[in-house]
């Protein structure tokens, strides 16, 4: 049971009830009507001071009870770390909707199209970058390798889903077909009626 907790199986079930919750409420979080109030400071400023509630008592927590990786919370009251997630996951939807609101920061919009991608192969991306910067260039200072591995964590996922989505190698990313290649496929299975009759 013990080889469970190590292995891809653990982290997949662990945490495929975030993608269930994030699949059931994806269109409702894309519609207008929900993209004008998360834009409102108001309501902001009150996922806000929750936010800053819940990460304190999880700090606190983790800090103050031994387990492995301070990971009190998330093993050990795993209802109480599913709250703390939902509210972290919302004061940050919240928080893009009022800087899109804004005009802040627009380069953001265009990085989060890329955060699927950026999220399946960001840790990969770091780890090489770890591994060279501490074996080939002998690199140990922390925030180096910290900033380093960061940027490039974020600009080669970016890189590669520009590349597989150019030589229609999308399927390394999703299943999902591209939409205007989906559609090329459909009109060429589409027989004209004038064609059928003449073969008659």
């Amino acid at each position: 049971m013990d080889n469970l907790h190590h292995s891809f199986l653990f982290d997949l079930f662990h945490y495929y009830i975030f993608f269930v919750i994030g699949d059931a409420v994806g269109k409702f979080l894309l519609g207008q009507q929900f993209k004008s109030i998360a834009s409102e400071r108001k309501y902001l400023l009150i996922f806000l001071l929750a936010f800053i509630v819940v990460q304190s008592y999880f700090l606190w927590a983790n800090l103050t009870h031994e387990a492995a990786k301070f990971m009190y919370v998330e093993f050990y009251q795993p209802f109480i770390f599913i709250l703390i997630s939902l509210i972290g996951c919302t004061f940050m939807v919240f928080l893009t909707c009022w800087m899109d609101r804004k005009r802040m920061l627009p380069w953001l919009t265009v990085l989060g199209k890329y955060s699927l991608y950026i999220y399946v192969a960001h840790v990969i991306v770091f780890a090489a970058v770890r591994t060279i910067m501490t074996k080939v260039f002998g690199i140990t200072d922390a925030l180096i390798i910290i900033f380093t591995g960061m940027f490039f964590g974020i600009v080669v996922p970016v890189i590669l889903y520009r590349l597989a989505d150019r030589f229609n190698m999308r399927w390394i990313f999703t299943l999902e077909r591209k939409k205007g290649y989906a559609n090329a496929a459909n009109s060429n299975h589409h027989v004209p009626s004038t064609l059928k009759t003449g073969e008659s």
